[in-house]
């Protein structure tokens, strides 16, 4: 059985499954910073294959197809923190900064990050969050996100070029 706990003002996830495997097939309309909290998480993209254990850390880019296998490993079961950047947000990030896109930003794939002392951080100042008996506060929320973004692009130079880039999908 899955369980998840969903901060109503954010878009940010706590989930559990306990069953031991669970596949899905998506297409993700957001980016999508996964933090493996335990279990095993295999990303399985058209000709790539990743596979992410506990206290690892990915970004999975929007409109990429991909399939998730969440599984137990060593007797746990697979928890993970996903935080959702939306375009939204990421505009407003954006705005003020100077940014120079790189024109191969359309190649991405999944991004898997570094180990770090500011994302083992970030994702350890959220795990309180899902255990208030109360609404967490929208701007703590907010704050929280803006705090991902600015790890995200402390960890990895070139994702800016994935992160701004606000271009749609369409058919060839």
């Amino acid at each position: 059985m899955a369980t998840r706990k969903v901060n109503k003002y954010a878009e940010i996830v706590f989930t559990c499954n306990e069953a031991l495997q669970h596949s899905t097939e998506l297409i993700a309309e957001e980016h999508a910073i996964v933090r493996v909290l335990s279990g095993e998480l295999k990303v399985v993209q058209a000709h790539q294959t990743y596979v992410f254990g506990a206290d690892e850390t990915h970004l999975l880019p929007r409109n990429r197809p991909a399939r998730l296998i969440k599984s137990e490993k060593d007797g746990n079961p697979y928890k993970a923190i996903v935080i959702k950047l939306t375009n939204d947000v990421l505009r407003a990030f954006y705005e003020d900064k100077n940014r120079e896109v790189s024109l191969n930003s359309k190649t991405y794939t999944i991004i898997p990050l570094p180990k770090s002392l500011l994302l083992d951080s970030l994702f350890a100042s959220m795990l309180p969050y899902f255990d208030l008996n109360y609404k967490l506060p929208a701007d703590l929320s907010k704050i929280k996100i803006q705090e991902a973004i600015t790890v995200l692009r402390s960890v990895n130079k070139d994702i800016d070029n994935i992160l701004s880039d606000f271009s749609e999908p369409h058919k060839i």
